[in-house]
C-alpha cells in the first residue's frame, strides 16, 4: 500500500493497493478482498474488493480529515499482509513528489513496452507521474 508523503488537512489524497509477489511483480489475476485498520482521521473504507477487472491494484480516493500522521494496515484472509508509508497532514506542509524514472524496456535490455514501464510506476509503485 502507498500514500502519498504529504497532505493538507481535508484535503484529497490516494491510497493504492497493490497485490504483489514475491519479487514485486503485480498479480494480476489476484480476486479477493482486502481489509484495511483505518485511523480515525481519515474516511477510508474497511475492505476493498478486488476482481479480475483491477488486474491487481485498486486506487481508492479519499479526504485526508483533520492534521496528523496516517498508516494504513491491511490483511487478506489468505494471510497477506502490509503496511503503507506514513502520510503527513499539515496545513503547513509542502507537497512531496517522488519519482524514479529510470528502468529498462524491452526495446533495451528488459522487458515490456515504455508504456507498461510507466503504467507500473503509476499504478502500482504510486509514483507521482502521469502515463505518457
Amino acid at each position: 500500500m502507498t500514500l502519498p508523503s504529504t497532505g493538507k488537512p481535508g484535503g484529497e489524497a490516494v491510497l493504492t493497493v497493490a497485490v504483489l509477489d514475491a519479487v514485486g511483480n503485480r498479480v494480476t489475476d489476484w480476486t479477493g478482498s482486502v481489509s484495511l485498520a483505518v485511523p480515525e482521521i481519515v474516511d477510508l473504507p474497511e475492505r476493498v474488493e478486488f476482481g479480475l477487472e483491477h488486474q491487481g491494484a485498486r486506487r481508492i480516493v479519499f479526504e485526508t480529515g483533520d492534521a496528523g500522521v496516517v498508516m494504513v494496515s491491511a490483511g487478506t484472509g489468505a494471510g497477506l499482509q502490509g503496511r503503507s508509508n506514513p502520510l503527513k497532514v499539515d496545513s503547513r506542509i509542502r507537497r512531496v513528489l517522488w519519482a524514479d524514472l529510470h528502468g529498462h524496456s524491452g526495446l533495451t535490455d528488459g522487458t515490456g513496452t515504455p508504456k507498461d514501464y510507466f503504467r507500473y510506476a503509476r499504478e502500482v509503485s504510486a509514483l507521482d507521474l502521469s502515463l505518457i
